[in-house]
């Protein structure tokens, strides 16, 4: 299974984002969440966007939820995890950082991770 990182997780009933961890879960990944402001939910934590990881996190994929104009300030945060891969689902998609990432040799794809999930591509 493939450690996954949610980023601009929103615990709001109908979010994507919310979505995707339920979706993530029932296929038995280990899932990540970060969002607006740490917290918890169901007793997950849930890291404030541009909060340190804690030591040894380990993310394989991170699946982002946070619109363009917002990324930019998180891109080292986003950056120090080393995933093999950032998805850009709809409405996140960003060439500037999708060329930061094949630079740094991560996989960058323009996709939805709900979809991924149904159709056996994660």
């Amino acid at each position: 299974m493939k450690p996954t990182l949610i980023a601009g997780f929103s615990p709001r009933p109908g979010r994507y984002s919310l979505l995707a961890l339920r979706a993530l879960q029932n296929a038995g990944h280990q899932v990540h969440l970060m969002g607006r402001k740490s917290g918890e939910f169901e007793g997950r934590r849930v890291f404030g966007l541009g909060e340190a990881p804690p030591p040894g996190l380990r993310v394989h994929t991170l699946t982002l939820y946070l619109r363009a104009e917002f990324q930019r300030p998180f891109y080292p945060c986003f950056l120090q995890w080393q995933p093999h891969r950032i998805i850009f689902n709809p409405g996140t998609e960003n060439p500037e950082f999708e060329d930061l990432c094949h630079r740094e040799g991560i996989e960058a794809l323009r996709a939805c991770t709900l979809v991924m999930l149904s159709t056996g591509q994660y």
